[in-house]
Parts: structure tokens; C-alpha cells; sequence
């Protein structure tokens, strides 16, 4: 699936939400920060840049959201600091490239940001164990 693809699957679920006057549901927090890691896990790839360096708030969350335990004990030192949905929706925007799309994004923070909680509330962080 290309970038292009994937770009426009994002403005149209946005759009949807937007559209719908629901907000953001659980399936709808996974997706967005799912596909928009994609996108710019393979453009850093590209470069040899570590996406979790460079985008730490979506890979935090994207990982937090996708494991039922942590794998990286960085993470959970960190979890005060990175658990801070203002500034992963930042790193969305940055990612997003339809204008029209950041700016729904935007009037529909408060609403990604209670789907965000109620994701995270329901999957505690924990770290895995080392086997």
C-alpha cells in the first residue's frame, strides 16, 4: 500500500468522524495512529532514522496501544513525560499533509483525546518481562 494510500484512507476516516458528529471510537484511535506510524516508519526507515527518536509521542502511544505489555523498559521510565496527548496529536499533524484534514484533526482533539483515555485506562502500562 503506498504512502499516497494511506494518506487518503487518514483524510477520509477524518472526514468520516468529522462528518458523523460521533468523534473518535476506540477502532478509530488504533487506525489513525497505526497508519500514520506506517507512513513514517518507512519514510525514516528510508533514511536510518530511528522513528522512536525522532517521533517518540506516536511511538510510545503506538506501542502502548498495540501491546498488551511493554517491551521497552525506556517507556516505562518515561511514561510520565510521554503520556501527553497534545503532543502526540502534534506529531500526527506533523504527518497528516491535507491541510483540510489537520485542521479537522484539531476541532476534533478533545474527542480523540477521551477515545485516547479510555484506550489507555483500559490497557495499563506494564512492562514485559525479560524472558
Amino acid at each position: 500500500m503506498s504512502q499516497e494510500h494511506i494518506q487518503e484512507k487518514i483524510d477520509s476516516l477524518i472526514n468520516e468522524i468529522k462528518e458523523g458528529g460521533n468523534g473518535f471510537q476506540e477502532k478509530d484511535i488504533v487506525y489513525l495512529i497505526i497508519e500514520i506510524y506506517k507512513i513514517k516508519e518507512r519514510d525514516f526507515d528510508d533514511l536510518g532514522i530511528n522513528i522512536k527518536t525522532k517521533l517518540p509521542y506516536l511511538s510510545f502511544f503506538r506501542d502502548w496501544i498495540v501491546h498488551t505489555k511493554m517491551y521497552n523498559p525506556e517507556w516505562v521510565e518515561r511514561k510520565d513525560e510521554l503520556n501527553d496527548s497534545e503532543k502526540l496529536i502534534k506529531q500526527l499533524i506533523a504527518v497528516i499533509r491535507k491541510e483540510e484534514t489537520k485542521k479537522d484533526l484539531l476541532t476534533l482533539q478533545d474527542s480523540f483525546i477521551a477515545a485516547l483515555v479510555e484506550v489507555t485506562l483500559d490497557q495499563p502500562i506494564e512492562l514485559r518481562e525479560a524472558n
